[in-house]
């Protein structure tokens, strides 16, 4: 899930591929940004992506609570929470999952 404000629109663009290549699904919510229409856009290009729009800067919780809704329909087994300029590496959910099923609390 990927939270947006007014991203700068060339690094949201490599943020959202990079998500949607390493994940199964993106949800992007939208806390009612003058770029509507280009995340809108990006997301609509891909095919494994769903735009939610807030309409107002409501928050980052806010908008984690508006996604997590949305995402639920897709019955994830993880949730990865990113907003607009968090670039993911190559590779790093992948590397992430190992780590989360490697790890065994004493």
């Amino acid at each position: 899930m990927i939270v947006t404000y007014n991203p700068n629109r060339g690094r949201f663009e490599r943020v959202l591929s990079a998500a949607a290549e390493q994940t199964d699904y993106v949800v992007v919510v939208d806390n009612g940004s003058g770029s509507r229409q280009f995340i809108e856009r990006l997301c609509g290009n891909l095919g494994n992506c769903d735009f939610v729009e807030v309409g107002y800067n409501s928050g980052v919780a806010r908008a984690l609570k508006v996604g997590v809704g949305r995402a639920l329909r897709y019955d994830p087994d993880w949730l990865l929470f990113l907003d607009h300029d968090a670039l993911l590496l190559g590779g790093a959910v992948e590397k992430a999952l190992e780590s989360s099923t490697a790890y065994r609390p004493a």
